[in-house]
């Protein structure tokens, strides 16, 4: 037992009072009965006993300690104290909750709505597609990669055939459909020719019915069928259930609905509205003029089953083996490498040119949401300043400054949260508002671009994250150190803040100057597009698309419609000329194609890169494009479609500088062409571009289907709109009501970046431009409120109004000319990165920059003003009287 008595004394007096005695006697008993079972139960006695004695001794001292420690509120408990405690607070100043919340959500808002549009037209799955990660686009290019081709059916067979990498691959075209249900008015729909796996490579479950069955794509079907868009089934069909299996006349043609696409479904180029999708099987009759087995004009899709780079490597192996056994010609054989893009709903090209076209307006978004955020940043440190006795008095309760801060950063952060939910319906309306502007040329082209649930979550993690960031200074100094010194008499902490408040304020006016120059350049390139000579006139003139195919006519009636057609136009009062085209320019981008200069000798050949178009007789009338020199087609030329050419001005300097363009040859493929004319140089592609190298060739109305009639009128343009559709019903009764448009909306998107981009930064910069007033107007109203003694002083001793008003002026005027100065040579640093979309207009445009500094000097002025005046009225008396109360 002397043991015992040596183990129990190394541990504490308090547990030897409490256990030792029991303990004890407990030990000697078992020891009795161990010694009987020999030495080995005796040393698993002490062991046992060893352990037990250390397990009491620490659940003791345990028990000690928690019974000492006060109790401690959970960390939910003290989140909904916080919550509860800010919203008495935000309710009790309802004025400066909203003008924080509607600052933040302001902000919010520009971002959100430049994001969902961004996300609606790049990032945004397809609707409706299942794994759409493993959808890629499948494009054949140049070894280069600069230039592309489509693929034939039987190159589509040998990609859906062969590739062991893809799990399917499907293919599709755009084509024209006149859709006309019994009972009801016929419409002209923009539609698609699809291989018939096409819904089932992308995954989609159809709304009703079923989609296409499996079935050989290059064998007609007895039974044409049709797969009609969501939208077209209400529309059109008033949301028939019994629909399916219901028949539409189609190009004259009856077809078999079997099916409805899932909503919001729209094809897989999702700027372009689709609303029927036909098999590749019909186009004997809804293409009668494409070759389906040869022809390039089918675009190809898979999903993958392989990672990207084999799936990239096996195609390109592929593409290369075609070109050696294709019986294409020879310049689409040389498209031997493959490129896949993830099938976003946009090409790759077309993609990158929309990011960056989105981070130009992001970035202004960006600005408006800092002005916001720094906004928001001075109410706040001016309500932490007002709440210093409040704060002071918890402190000397208790309270830790990490929970007073906690405290002020629930607060922003609700209220940057209520902002949140403001920038929402902020970007609704800004969306909203961006699916209205007017889309040029086809009338199937339309955007949805409404927020989505990834639009929600990324506006509500950037007011958070912005609350964070301008809400930590404020609570950080309502919270210093000062605290008592300030509940004594009220005044420390105030040049700090000052100081940070006038450094919020600076950069709130620089980011607005910014925004405002920008919006000033982009106002600049609009009117530059607007005056800028291009060649032909558009006034007056209106087009007509039209696609004898989608009517359902053969080539001889197609060509008859389309005579009779253009002799009744002509014969509209005040219509003073007509034509045919294949293409609209600045509507539709011209083909691209090699000429061959022929000389005195055939190695001395020159071969020249030019866009080509076909023309019918009177379109340089109708255009009002002047011949420089020789003539313009004869009717017999465009019957004939005779190897005659009208050239460009540039084309003519540059083949022939001597000026002998007429009556010289130049060869396209095999075919020799005698250049009848040269016409002046005119705008194609953009309104930026260089002079190009042109070929126009005549257009014989016996060949294509789909062409555009071009009028000139003297009378209102409306007028003539509504003659023509009445021209084409009068001639065929079936066919659906034409679209006709002023050739001035028309090319109208040459200029559509720059309309956006002006329309989107003026609204940015008037936002922004509203907050730095606001926030300056705040600054200027908390000085002089702070300054009420100092300038009773002034007054009593014999300042006028006019001094006090300078004084106070000075004051914001010098914060107003320090935001201009940085502004400015930001917006100088910046907007060098915006040269692709100023058409010409030098980021240094003195017109551009002094109209925004002038702008920005008037509000400042006005915003100053305000707060000098009331300084200036105050009565010294008065002023005097309260500060010493």
């Amino acid at each position: 037992m002397r043991g015992f008595d040596r183990l129990i004394a190394l541990f504490p007096r308090e547990f030897r009072d409490a256990f030792g005695v029991e303990m004890r006697e407990v030990f000697a008993a078992q020891l009795a009965a161990a010694r009987q079972h020999g030495r080995a139960a005796v040393c698993r006695l002490w062991m046992r006993t060893t352990t037990r004695m250390i397990g009491a001794a620490w659940r003791e001292r345990r028990g000690a300690r928690q019974t000492a420690r006060p109790p401690r509120a959970s960390h939910l408990g003290e989140l909904r104290s916080d919550l509860r405690l800010t919203a008495r607070l935000l309710i009790r100043r309802p004025g400066f909750t909203a003008a924080v919340v509607a600052a933040i959500a302001i902000g919010v808002g520009a971002v959100a709505t430049i994001f969902s549009a961004v996300n609606a037209i790049v990032l945004r799955p397809l609707p409706g597609t299942r794994d759409g990660s493993a959808l890629v686009g499948i494009d054949r290019r140049s070894p280069d990669m600069r230039e592309g081709a489509s693929a034939s059916y039987l190159l589509y067979a040998q990609i859906r055939d062969r590739s062991q990498s893809l799990a399917g691959a499907a293919a599709w075209s755009r084509v024209a459909l006149a859709i006309t249900p019994d009972g009801h008015d016929g419409a002209s729909v923009a539609g698609a020719i699809v291989s018939s796996n096409y819904f089932d490579v992308l995954g989609l479950a159809p709304a009703r019915g079923r989609f296409f069955e499996l079935l050989d794509d290059a064998q007609p079907l007895a039974d044409p069928e049709i797969v009609i868009s969501f939208d077209l089934w209400r529309r059109q069909l008033d949301a028939d259930p019994a629909a399916i299996g219901r028949r539409l006349h189609v190009n004259g043609a009856r077809y078999r609905v079997v099916g409805v696409a899932p909503p919001g479904f729209r094809g897989v180029f999702t700027p372009l509205k689709i609303d029927a999708w036909v098999p590749l099987s019909t186009q004997p009759h809804v293409r009668p003029q494409r070759d389906l087995t040869h022809a390039p004009w089918l675009w190809v899709f898979g999903r993958l089953r392989a990672d990207h780079d084999r799936a990239r490597a096996e195609l390109t192996d592929l593409f290369s083996s075609w070109s050696r056994t294709s019986p294409e010609s020879a310049a689409i054989r040389t498209y031997t490498s493959a490129r896949l893009t993830p099938l976003t709903g946009l090409p790759d090209d077309a993609r990158s040119a929309i990011l960056s076209f989105g981070a130009v307006l992001m970035g202004a978004a960006i600005l408006v949401l800092l002005i916001a955020g720094a906004n928001a940043s001075s109410l706040l440190a001016a309500r932490a300043i007002s709440r210093r006795r409040e704060l002071s008095v918890r402190a000397a309760l208790g309270a830790s400054r990490g929970r007073l801060i906690r405290q002020l950063l629930t607060e922003t952060l609700v209220l940057f949260g209520l902002g949140a939910c403001g920038g929402l319906a902020v970007a609704w309306a800004g969306t909203a508002a961006l699916e209205r502007v007017p889309l040029p040329g086809d009338a199937a082209l339309s955007l949805e671009l409404s927020p989505d649930v990834r639009v929600v979550v990324f506006a509500i993690a950037v007011a958070l994250a912005v609350g964070l960031i301008f809400g930590i200074g404020p609570a950080l100094r309502g919270t210093s150190r000062h605290l008592t010194a300030a509940m004594r008499d009220g005044t420390a902490g105030a040049t700090g803040r000052s100081r940070v408040t006038h450094l919020l304020i600076v950069g709130q006016l620089a980011a607005s100057i910014v925004l405002l120059a920008m919006a000033a350049l982009f106002a600049r390139a609009l009117d530059r597009g607007a005056a800028t000579d291009l060649g032909f006139n558009p006034a007056g003139v209106v087009s007509l698309r039209v696609n004898t195919e989608s009517f359902g006519y053969d080539d001889a009636r197609g060509a008859a419609f389309l005579t009779v057609f253009r002799q009744r136009a002509t014969a509209i009062p005040g219509v003073t000329a007509s034509a045919y085209a294949s293409l609209v320019p600045l509507a539709e981008t011209p083909a691209n194609t090699s000429v061959t200069l022929p000389d005195s000798s055939p190695t001395s050949a020159t071969e020249l890169r030019v866009l080509t178009a076909a023309v019918g007789d009177g379109y340089f009338e109708t255009l009002q494009i002047p011949l420089v020199a020789g003539r313009s087609f004869t009717a017999a030329e465009i019957a004939s479609a005779a190897d005659v050419a009208v050239v460009s001005e540039r084309l003519s300097r540059r083949a022939w500088p001597g000026g002998a363009a007429v009556g010289s040859m130049l060869r396209i493929g095999s075919r020799s062409i005698v250049v009848v004319g040269v016409a002046r140089d005119t705008k194609h592609v953009s309104l930026d571009e260089a002079p190009a190298a042109f070929v126009y060739r005549p257009l014989a109305i016996q060949t294509p289907s789909a062409m555009t009639l071009l009028v000139r009128t003297q009378d209102r343009a409306a007028s003539a709109a509504m003659a023509l559709a009445a021209a084409v019903r009068a001639i065929d009764p079936a066919l659906p009501r034409p679209v006709v448009t002023e050739f001035a909306d028309d090319i109208s998107h040459a200029l559509l970046p720059q309309r956006v981009a002006a329309l989107v930064t003026g609204i940015l910069g008037a936002g922004g431009l509203t907050l730095a007033a606001i926030g300056l107007y705040g600054a200027l109203a908390f000085a002089v409120s702070s300054r009420t003694r100092e300038l009773g002083v002034r007054r009593a001793l014999g300042a006028r109004e006019f001094d006090v008003v300078a004084l106070v002026a000075w004051q914001g005027l010098r914060l107003a000319f320090a935001g201009i100065a940085i502004g400015l040579v930001i917006a100088i640093i910046a907007t060098r990165t915006l040269g692709a979309y100023l058409l010409g207009v030098s980021p240094l445009d003195a017109i551009a920059l002094s109209g925004a500094a002038g702008i920005f000097i008037i509000v400042a002025l006005a915003a100053t003003l305000i707060p000098a005046r009331r300084a200036a009225m105050a009565d010294p008396l008065g002023a005097l009287r309260g500060s010493t109360e």
